[in-house]
């Protein structure tokens, strides 16, 4: 599939291939901070960012939250 046929067909559904990166990125990035004691620079590189930072600033985007404080937070069961 082309990928003008590709936008077309997402915007028909109301997304787009960046929106849907983006999601798919703050799942693995919710679940790897939650879960492992990963660097940041190392869980940005895994997630395509250019540097920790960039990674930082999408973070904090998703989900109001730097990752830093977004490990700390005490887990509720």
């Amino acid at each position: 599939m082309s990928a003008p046929t590709l936008q077309r067909k997402l915007a028909a559904v109301g997304t787009t291939f960046q929106a849907i990166k983006d999601e798919l990125r703050r799942d693995i990035a919710v679940s790897r901070l939650g879960t492992s004691k990963v660097s940041f620079s190392a869980l940005a590189a895994d997630l395509g960012f250019a540097d920790a930072a960039a990674f930082q600033r999408a973070f904090k985007t998703w989900t109001g939250s730097s990752p830093g404080l977004y490990r700390a937070r005490p887990v509720v069961d």
